[in-house]
């Protein structure tokens, strides 16, 4: 079978793997060059339902829009009479939750290095995903909502890559969430995305959180029926991954347990942060041994039968509807949910959510420290109480996404003067005062600034409200590069706000 677009003709070949949405099929570039690629068509009996093809065509939308190391490239959408085909970029490898499996049954615990080389690389797809800016300028970040060892797609050439934006929400996009229903792996979802509130990134973070205990304690976090997970997730507590797994540093289980706060205004307030904070607890492993783990791993896997839902080997196709649980094979203890699932609100009722352009509160996390959970899940909406600086030491993430600036400034870190209190308050100072001038400055809020030792802040909301206006103002302030620890300082700005930092 061929199919032809714009970017050129594709002869498509066997199936890698089918979901209960889509199957996604091994291709070849036609002509000169040539090249693989594959390539995601949805099922025939869905084709009908126009809510799901909207989706499928989004996807293809939301992807091309995100140009990163550590996302599935997205070719092209071709539409032919068979209905639209996403032509996807093909990962030669497997799916993190069929190499997790494999090594799980052998009883071979996942490296904390390797861990932490996952963990950073999604988060940084993610940060790429959350920072996306629309035509118009304006901020709008696009949710993934369905982060999952599933959905990672890791190489044998020891690439890592989120893919599957199949229920991503760009910005306050309205409409594509009916009521009563849950789009994600429930296993994987956040109290807030269960319980019908306003989700944002910070909900990514969590089923990062999730997707990294897991493989740390060789486990799922979650087990039962549906009904079980759910209540889980809403009100059960969250055990330490080194609780399942000897040896894991406590500064480990600290970002671990902090990604998995039930109150999103506990957790990470950005993917780029908990990416600083996890390279410090858990040096990432570099590429040549993700390599080797995935190479050690990759053959084992059973190809998919025909008919079967064996995990694919490379671009996941997305899931929509399946009951079904997909069991790991003798020894493992793990039993992933496999599925996209729908669920029908009962008893409780479990509204519909959407994504607003809510705060993303900038709490500081040390590698060493994580405050306790207040166990309602719901957000606060009082900003902190004139909070002081912390600080905490970042490691340079070993993957793709790391820029050669900040790694060139941290390589040389021995060289470079410590942090200069007196020069960065100096700074925020100056930059607080063309702050308090915003016109959209209406009201006193708190603001995060993160200096990073290669020389770049990073600025974001700590309160209820947020001006872009401010926060443009702040990130203007510089000290330069520095040796030693990330330095994070909280600022008010607003009416009667001082311009000294704290």
């Amino acid at each position: 079978m061929r199919i032809v677009g714009e970017r050129g003709e594709y002869i498509v070949g066997d199936a890698l793997g089918s979901g209960g949405m889509a199957t996604v099929y091994r291709a070849e570039r036609a002509g000169k060059g040539g090249g693989r690629v594959a390539i995601k068509r949805l099922h025939p009996h869905l084709l009908v339902d126009r809510s799901i093809v909207r989706r499928f065509r989004a996807e293809a939308k939301i992807a091309k829009q995100l140009s990163h190391p550590n996302i599935v490239e997205v070719v092209e959408l071709v539409e032919d009479e068979a209905g639209p085909a996403l032509v996807l970029e093909l990962v030669d490898g497997a799916a993190l939750d069929a190499l997790a499996y494999a090594a799980w049954n052998r009883e071979a615990p996942t490296p904390v290095g390797v861990v932490s080389a996952i963990g950073i690389a999604v988060l940084e797809a993610l940060a790429r995903a959350h920072a996306f800016v629309d035509d118009g300028g304006e901020p709008s970040p696009i949710v993934h909502r369905d982060v999952s060892p599933h959905n990672v797609l890791m190489g044998r050439d020891g690439s890592i890559k989120l893919s599957d934006f199949g229920i991503a929400r760009i910005g306050s996009e309205a409409g594509s969430t009916a009521q009563g229903q849950l789009k994600g792996k429930v296993a994987y979802m956040a109290p807030e995305q269960l319980g019908g509130k306003t989700i944002d990134s910070r909900t990514d973070l969590y089923a990062c959180g999730v997707m990294l205990w897991e493989l740390l304690a060789g486990r799922r976090l979650f087990e039962g029926d549906v009904a079980e997970i759910v209540g889980s997730v809403l009100t059960g507590e969250r055990e330490a991954p080194s609780a399942h797994a000897e040896g894991l540093d406590p500064a480990l289980d600290a970002v671990i347990l902090r990604a998995l706060e039930k109150n999103p205004q506990k957790r990470f307030g950005s993917a780029r942060i908990m990416a600083d904070a996890l390279a410090v607890a858990a040096p990432p492993a570099d590429r040549d041994a993700v390599r080797a783990w995935v190479t050690r791993y990759v053959d084992q896997i059973a190809a998919p039968s025909a008919g079967g839902d064996a995990p694919p080997s490379s671009a996941l196709p997305t899931r929509y509807i399946e009951a079904k649980r997909l069991e790991p094979r003798a020894r493992s203890r793990v039993g992933w949910i496999t599925a996209v699932v729908v669920v029908a609100s009962g008893g409780a009722s479990i509204a519909a959510w959407q994504l607003g352009r809510g705060p993303m509160a900038e709490q500081a996390l040390t590698a060493e420290r994580s405050s306790p959970s207040s166990g309602d899940g719901a957000p606060s909406s009082a900003p902190p109480a004139d909070p002081t600086p912390i600080a905490s030491e970042v490691a340079p993430p070993a993957t793709a996404a790391t820029s050669a600036s900040s790694s060139s400034a941290r390589a040389g870190a021995g060289a470079l003067p410590k942090f200069n209190r007196n020069k960065a308050d100096a700074a925020l100072k100056a930059a607080v005062a063309r702050a308090n001038a915003c016109s959209d400055v209406a009201e006193r809020q708190p603001y995060g600034v993160y200096w990073h030792p290669s020389g770049r802040i990073e600025v974001g909301p700590a309160g209820v409200k947020q001006s872009r206006c401010a926060m443009d103002q702040l990130a203007k302030a510089t000290i330069g590069p520095f040796s030693g620890k990330m330095v994070i300082q909280n600022v008010w700005v607003g009416p009667a706000a001082s311009p000294t930092p704290r």
